[in-house]
């Protein structure tokens, strides 16, 4: 057995003997087109095609290529080639200079900002007073609890002039028998 020495990759991995390899290592395709390496137990036309087709020195350069490949996948992608996750970059770039570009035309279109802080001021002052005239006319008192209340209020005066009317009727009484009492005395 010969130790290798790639740092990171296990030892057992690189089988100079003549026995063929337990284990090799193999690029995989995830679903979402991710390329990534992991030890597989090959089948018996698996392991003698790969005998024959790759020497330790192939195993070792394409083990290499696909571990840079994923650690630094800048380096080793090609330079006419953006990987998915550049070219998600650059559409998040256009995506906010669309955006941007967009609310400088709507700002532009709308007046400037000044117009704009005007606009909204007096919308707000509209919608102040609005809210203003809902709450007047929700605690406003009903035309009919106020003729009412007036009603009672006319009645309780009605009754005080009346019962003042009484009491200068009492005395006015008491005054003309005062004043027939003195008469018939003399």
């Amino acid at each position: 057995m010969m130790e290798s020495s790639f740092k990171g990759a296990p030892s057992s991995h690189w089988n100079v003997s003549s026995d063929p390899p337990d284990e090799t290592y193999a690029e995989t395709v995830d679903g979402d087109g991710a390329v990534g390496h992991g030890m597989e137990t090959p089948t018996k036309d698996d392991s003698s095609d790969r005998r024959e087709d790759e020497s330790v020195s192939g195993e070792i350069i394409s083990h290499r290529k696909g571990y840079y490949r994923d650690m630094f996948p800048s380096y080793s992608s090609s330079p006419t080639h953006s990987n998915r996750r550049m070219q998600n970059e650059k559409d998040k770039k256009l995506r906010q200079a669309k955006a941007s570009k967009r609310d400088k035309n709507a700002l532009k279109i709308r007046g400037g900002l000044e117009n704009m802080e005007n606009f909204v001021m007096k919308s707000e002052l509209l919608e102040v007073q609005r809210i203003q005239q809902l709450q007047a006319l929700e605690h406003e008192i009903p035309d009919e609890l106020i003729e009412k209340l007036e009603q009672e209020r006319n009645e309780d005066l009605e009754d005080d002039e009346l019962i003042e009317l009484i009491n200068r009727r009492d005395c006015w009484e008491k005054e003309l028998n005062q004043i027939l009492s003195e008469l018939i005395i003399d």
